[in-house]
């Protein structure tokens, strides 16, 4: 093999021109892609619908009634933002609750999501059987922990709402929580309950 023979055709002297794809727009290749990929896209769409009557539609209605006077026996009147001025002004209860809500929240969100990555990095380390045991037990143990959540809070509230039955439940929840002082009031207040609802 010669040395000429080995250099590019461009050296040798031969024009030889590379084909330059055609340019086209922005949107003509987005829709290529969508064509291309359109089985992708069949396969979300379930979970997609889903998700926007369930959770988009609620977050995109509830903000638009907070807007707006609505006692669920009368059409909704338009408020403005009189709702949350009063909510963030006048309303004591709400600033305690939004204060322990945003304690909650950073105590909680970033230890619950090194917890996950940490539990489910050492279960990955298992043998595949041993693996498999432990990740239904994992998730049993969430499942069951949402429901005795869910019991708690019944037990709780059935015993603020009923002082009577239980005062010594009362005793205990007034001395948990000092910045509310009579829970049952709150309650029995048909404009706190509605609200909270």
């Amino acid at each position: 093999m010669q040395q000429s023979d080995a250099l590019p055709a461009k050296a040798k002297g031969t024009s030889h021109q590379t084909a330059v794809p055609p340019k086209t727009g922005k949107w003509k290749n987005i829709m290529m892609d969508l064509k291309r990929d359109k089985h992708l896209y069949v396969l979300i769409a379930p979970y997609m619908l889903l998700f926007f009557i369930f959770t988009v539609l609620p977050v995109a209605i509830s903000i638009l009634i907070s807007l707006t006077y609505f006692n669920m026996l009368e059409f909704p009147r338009w408020a403005g933002w009189a709702n949350y001025s009063r909510l963030f002004l006048d309303d004591d209860i709400f600033l305690i609750a939004l204060k322990n809500t945003l304690i909650f929240a950073v105590i909680t969100g970033p230890i619950s999501y090194i917890a996950c990555f940490v539990f489910a990095w050492l279960i990955n380390e298992l043998r595949p059987k041993v693996r498999a045991f432990m990740t239904l037990i994992f998730l049993c143990t969430v499942d069951f922990r949402e429901y005795i959540l869910y019991l708690a809070n019944y037990v709780l509230w059935r015993c603020v709402r009923d002082r009577q039955r239980f005062p010594d439940e009362n005793r205990i929840y007034q001395r948990t929580y000092p910045m509310v002082p009579k829970p049952e009031i709150y309650a029995h207040d048909h404009y706190y309950c509605s609200t909270v609802a």
